[in-house]
């Protein structure tokens, strides 16, 4: 058994917080290199920012970031 197949994300849905700073870009390029799909929550979430931390990772269809602040239960509620 291969650990690649074992430990696969591709296809997979990553939620990850935090995702405009630097560990989290390289997290998140990550994510995305391994065909995996990308969700950002972030209180400052914007398609401008998408953009700066992202490039054109950004544009992917399996790439979407969300307006929210995980340390506020309404803000994730919402």
């Amino acid at each position: 058994m291969q650990h690649d197949s074992l430990f696969s994300i591709e296809e997979k849905t990553i939620i990850l917080t935090g995702g405009y700073g630097q560990i989290g870009r390289n997290i998140g390029s990550e994510v995305l290199a391994r065909g995996a799909n990308l969700c950002i929550l972030e209180p400052n979430a914007h398609p401008d920012a998408d953009q700066g931390a992202y490039g054109d990772l950004s544009e992917a269809s399996r790439f979407f970031s969300l307006k929210a602040d995980v340390t506020d239960r309404q803000s994730l509620e919402a």
